[in-house]
């Protein structure tokens, strides 16, 4: 695990009592359909991502399949990073 998605893995078990299971397993666990996140949640998570990585998440990066596994949410990041960076 990176440092990206370690510090999704901490803000979902701070901020949402998530309690990931241990190893890869937990950057593949479906967020969404076990109910960690729901809209409001991730307006929250939003928030955090932006001040956390220096990001901008756009109306086009809001769509469910950004947010189902922490996998998705750090791909998420990266993309955001690389516009940053432009």
């Amino acid at each position: 695990m990176d440092v990206v998605e370690s510090k999704i893995v901490g803000y979902l078990a701070d901020r949402r009592g998530w309690q990931p299971q241990t190893g890869v397993g937990r950057l593949d666990y479906p967020l969404l359909d076990n109910g960690v996140l729901d809209s409001l949640a991730i307006i929250g998570l939003v928030g955090f991502l932006e001040r956390e990585f220096a990001i901008t998440v756009t109306d086009t990066d809001m769509m469910p399949d950004n947010f189902e596994t922490v996998r998705c949410i750090a791909g998420l990041v990266r993309a955001a990073q690389q516009v940053a960076d432009r």
